[in-house]
């Protein structure tokens, strides 16, 4: 096989070693020369010459040591680089649970000292899934009838209302929430005391139906449980009104309902015993 030398590197390392052999030959010539006790204007010139070269070779070596050992501190400190990014990363994403779980604990804190009066009729649930399936809209909570969850309880978050538990296993738990169609609760206004109906419309929206013609009601009204019904005791936040209109099917007037839960973004629920 023929070694070919087309290539800079190849060039360099040929000069390099023919440099090499140049200066131990004159090196070895020098020597014999010393031994054989011959010192002439020669071995001078060959002294001048070789020396430059034995130098320069000298510290081409060097050099090129030093040139690996930055290329073997590179590779260390790459690798060194590796470890701490894997070291930052895995940090990081404790610090990601750390926060998640004290923010998780803060919610539920406010939301079990939301309802101090009912302290002994309360059971905190998480939401495990958020579903609908035609009329019927609904929230999955973990907790069932091994925790003492019944129908009917109902389900509030510190804001207010979330709907009523319809569905029960032994370790979950289905609420239909305010806003869907067969959801109905006899509320009032809580400024001027007007009473009517909310019903769910649908994709998480309610109106307040059956309002007095007279009715003063306006856009910015709290909207409470009334209490009656035997279902929701009184005084529960609903929502708040954001329109008023005349009811197209009845004498009276209609208003539109912010429900004051957030039903597609609720996470924990606090599930208490109904009325009843």
């Amino acid at each position: 096989m023929i070694a070919r030398f087309d290539s800079p590197r190849s060039r360099t390392a040929l000069l390099l070693s023919a440099l090499l052999v140049a200066a131990l030959v004159l090196d070895l010539w020098q020597y014999t020369a010393q031994r054989a006790g011959r010192h002439s204007s020669f071995d001078n010139a060959v002294s001048t010459i070789s020396y430059p070269l034995e130098r320069g070779l000298v510290q081409t070596k060097a050099s090129i040591e030093q040139a690996w050992a930055w290329v073997a501190r590179g590779h260390r400190l790459a690798r060194e680089n590796q470890r701490l990014a894997a070291e930052v990363a895995a940090l990081e994403s404790r610090l990601l649970d750390l926060q998640e779980a004290r923010a998780e604990s803060e919610r539920q804190d406010a939301l079990l000292s939301a309802y101090p009066q009912r302290a002994d009729r309360k059971c905190l649930a998480h939401v495990i899934a958020v579903g609908s399936g035609g009329w019927l809209s609904y929230l999955l909570v973990d907790r069932g009838s091994a925790d003492g969850i019944e129908q009917k309880d109902i389900a509030v978050t510190r804001e207010g209302v979330v709907g009523q538990v319809y569905a029960v296993t032994t370790h979950t738990a289905r609420i239909v929430p305010l806003s869907d169609p067969s959801s109905g609760i006899a509320v009032l206004v809580q400024r001027s005391r007007e009473t009517g109906i909310l019903a769910g419309l649908g994709n998480w929206r309610c109106e307040l139906r059956y309002l007095h013609p007279d009715a003063p009601v306006r856009p910015g009204d709290q909207v409470i449980t009334a209490g009656t019904g035997g279902i929701f005791p009184k005084g529960l936040r609903v929502g708040t009104v954001t329109s008023v209109m005349a009811d197209p099917n009845t004498p009276g007037k209609l208003a539109e309902i912010d429900p004051a839960a957030e039903f597609r973004k609720v996470e924990e629920v606090l599930l208490l015993r109904s009325a009843e």
